[in-house]
């Protein structure tokens, strides 16, 4: 494990972008930034994997946060090993900046500030934002003000002059050594006759215990079978008989009336085609497609209402003229009214 900490950014102070993050805003930031990821993007744009929020781009995560003075400070786990050892070795500058979103931005100052992530760049915005490593001691809790540096690939301690002192190769090698189990020329591990004993009786042991579970599952399969048996055979041969003539008698009377539907549907259907074709209207049997019975009931009564003026009156309707002749029109029915208009 990899642990690095610094300043994220100040507050009060705008950066070389041109913006900054007030005090009014330090709790959001501080809250914020405890729910954020560690990043790294590419050197072209060190912020387009923010703009993304690319899970490939993550290394680590922010897991502490605080304020001294001014200054915003992060403690951060790197878990990526790739970056663990880019870091200690100094490949990376020891720069970071901040990536978030504000609700808006009022002369140079965000409101509403919500940290998303804090990525390794080389020119931060601001000149502050630096970091340094730290080590998490086996056993003991890690204080702000230690120094000293730890990594999966080697074990840095600190010297008398607070700096660090990498183990030697021959120190690794000879710790790599004492872990890494004996093998064979073709590559297989290598096992003496006591290891192989204690594999044999361990795994002579998981075959019991299967052997257990297997016996106990037919066990408990054979009780479950026993109780549903005991069950039925409480219940009386009349009240079986009971059920089965109940739920027979349902099924019969949804389909009875399911029948009866189709056949005043089927009635309904017949009644609507008259009286539209009556009416001079052309039958749609989409319209009345989804329709129930008593629906298609409704607008065939509408039909037949209109049906008497437009046999008669629809192409030979007489008004009086100036002059007291009859003329001929046409018009056409209002339903809402119920009254004949001329178009």
């Amino acid at each position: 494990m990899v642990l690095i900490e610094g300043i994220a950014f100040p507050v009060g102070k705008i950066n070389k972008n041109g913006w900054g993050i007030p005090s009014s805003e330090r709790d959001n930031a501080i809250s914020s930034l405890l729910r954020s990821v560690v990043r790294i993007c590419s050197r072209d744009n060190e912020h387009g994997c923010d703009l993304t929020e690319d899970p490939k781009g993550e290394i680590g995560r922010v897991v502490d946060a605080w304020s001294i003075d001014d200054d915003i400070w992060i403690r951060a786990e790197i878990t990526d090993l790739v970056a663990q050892q880019k870091i200690v070795e100094g490949t990376w500058e020891h720069t970071w900046s901040v990536f978030g979103i504000s609700e808006s931005l009022n002369e140079g100052w965000v409101e509403g500030y919500e940290n998303r992530s804090v990525t390794l760049v080389r020119n931060p915005a601001w000149n502050e934002a630096t970091f340094t490593l730290l080590n998490a001691s086996h056993g003991n809790p890690l204080e702000k003000d230690q120094l000293k540096l730890v990594s999966r690939y080697s074990i840095l301690e600190t010297n008398n002059g607070g700096g660090t002192k990498p183990m030697s190769n021959f120190e690794s090698q000879q710790e790599t050594k004492e872990t890494e189990p004996e093998m064979n020329q073709d590559g297989k591990m290598r096992i003496d006759s006591t290891q192989l004993a204690s594999l044999q009786a361990e795994n002579q042991k998981l075959k019991e215990d299967l052997t257990d579970l297997n016996i106990s599952f037919e066990t408990l399969k054979k009780e479950h079978e026993s109780i549903v048996m005991s069950a039925a055979e409480r219940i009386p041969a009349e009240k079986v008989q009971e059920m089965v003539d109940e739920r027979a008698k349902k099924m019969s009377a949804a389909l009875m009336n399911e029948w009866k539907e189709e056949q005043e549907k089927n009635r309904a259907t017949e009644k609507y085609t008259r009286s539209a074709m009556a009416a001079g209207l052309e039958p749609d049997l989409k319209l009345i497609k989804n329709m129930s019975s008593e629906q298609i009931e409704k607008l065939a009564a509408s039909y037949e209402r209109i049906a008497p003026y437009s046999t008669s009156r629809s192409f030979n309707i007489t008004y009086p003229d100036e002059n007291g002749k009859k003329v001929s029109s046409l018009g056409k029915w209002n339903e809402a009214e119920k009254r004949w208009e001329d178009f």
